[in-house]
């Protein structure tokens, strides 16, 4: 990869990797904060008649659709761009989530289905609530990743 490549490559992973935390925040805190700068886009989602809202990152090809029951949003995904070397953005957010995980102390998801990339991170956020940020293959293998306020049927919460 040459080095111009390189840096462009190292900037779509940090990209994908802000859109990831500013899920995070909007589904833990209920909080847009995370997309200042974005541009507003349609939601990819198209999940009538819920509400949804889209953002685009200011420099990539990234986009964030969010989704509203209209008393809280609960899933955020991030879409988008992944060049020619969709490995090393994938690497870039696993490697980010494995660092959140022991950073701020929060749990760790093995998932069985293999279109999930492992790890998931769980964080707690008291009275029993929680977030989970994961990673996985959308529609036609397209890399997507995503924040919810619920773990995978039968999944049981270690937040109390």
């Amino acid at each position: 990869m040459s080095g111009s490549s390189a840096v462009a490559q190292d900037g779509l992973g940090q990209a994908w990797v802000e859109a990831m935390n500013a899920c995070e925040m909007l589904i833990s805190d209920q909080s847009f904060s995370g997309f200042q700068g974005y541009t507003n886009s349609q939601s990819i989602l198209n999940v009538e008649p819920r509400l949804e809202r889209g953002f685009r990152h200011p420099e990539f090809e990234v986009n964030a659709s969010a989704i509203s029951d209209g008393s809280e949003w609960f899933f955020c995904q991030v879409t988008g761009e992944t060049e020619a070397n969709q490995f090393s953005t994938l690497g870039t957010i696993i490697g980010t989530l494995a660092g959140q995980i022991t950073k701020h102390g929060d749990y760790s998801l093995m998932f069985e289905d293999e279109k999930y990339f492992p790890p998931g991170r769980i964080i707690c956020r008291g009275g029993g609530k929680l977030t989970l940020v994961f990673t996985h293959y959308g529609e036609g293998k397209g890399l997507r990743v995503a924040a919810t306020n619920m773990l995978p049927n039968g999944g049981i919460s270690p937040c109390k």
